[in-house]
């Protein structure tokens, strides 16, 4: 009876038996084994019934082997699964904080575009200020040229006055009578006053204001009363009524207009 043997397994645990120190078995096989060639079998010494028990420990042997590699490939298959398994899971926490950390950044950029877009309404709502502002600024030059010109003409309106009251004034100084004087100032219902030669001047053909027409009164009277006695009290008398005069006028030309 032949035993058939992979020539290269046994060879593989032979090996592995004698690197891993089992010093029994590689002995066993050396005194068991006598390597015969013909035609690819082993052979056994001449008689196999006496190297049975032999034989069987050797079995016996390769079986414990192919056990313990068959355990050593099962602990390195769950060594492997359990590798990739803590990879995985390292690869998928990793995973879970990336995206965390992009879920953050998106959160961070939209805050950011929320307050742009914040800021651009605040622009725009200083820029339609800023055009307002601008309108109201030109439209109250316009207002500031036209008083302008307005007063401009009222200042005009009281000097010609004034220059016309001097001159009649001037006209005046060698005629009138203290009586006369006295009628001027004490009266002021007519609207006119006599002169030389019977002049009439209407002083209600510049202002229809009465109070104005009085302080024009007042005015002209004091003039003369200036020319005739030229005193301090009487300058200074003449220059407040002056005042009191052009601010009337100024008064009631802004209200005409």
């Amino acid at each position: 009876m032949f035993y058939h043997i992979d020539c290269k397994r046994t060879m593989s645990l032979f090996l592995d038996c004698k690197s891993s120190g089992n010093h029994d078995f590689v002995q066993a096989s050396e005194q068991a084994f006598r390597t015969k060639k013909g035609n690819g079998h082993l052979y056994h010494g001449n008689q196999l019934d006496q190297n049975t028990p032999m034989i069987s420990q050797l079995k016996e042997q390769m079986e414990q082997l192919e056990r313990k590699l068959l355990e050593k490939d099962i602990q390195m298959q769950g060594i492997e699964a359990s590798t990739r398994q803590a990879v995985l899971l390292q690869f998928r926490a990793r995973e879970e904080e990336f995206k965390e950390q992009i879920s953050r950044k998106e959160m961070e950029i939209e805050k950011i575009l929320n307050r742009m877009s914040g800021t651009q309404h605040e622009v725009e709502g200083l820029r339609q200020l800023l055009e307002k502002a601008e309108s109201d600024v030109e439209a109250s030059n316009m207002n500031v040229l036209e008083l302008q010109k307005e007063s401009h003409n009222l200042q005009c309106q009281v000097a010609a006055s004034l220059l016309w009251m001097e001159s009649i004034a001037s006209q005046l100084d060698n005629e009138l009578a203290d009586e006369e004087l006295d009628k001027l100032i004490g009266n002021s219902d007519p609207a006119t006053v006599n002169g030389r030669g019977g002049g009439i001047w209407t002083l209600e053909a510049l202002v229809d204001d009465m109070s104005t027409e009085l302080s024009r009164r007042k005015y002209l009277a004091s003039l003369i009363a200036a020319k005739r006695n030229p005193t301090v009290e009487m300058l200074l008398l003449a220059a407040e009524l002056r005042d009191q005069l052009k601010a009337s006028v100024l008064q009631s030309g802004r209200k005409n207009t």
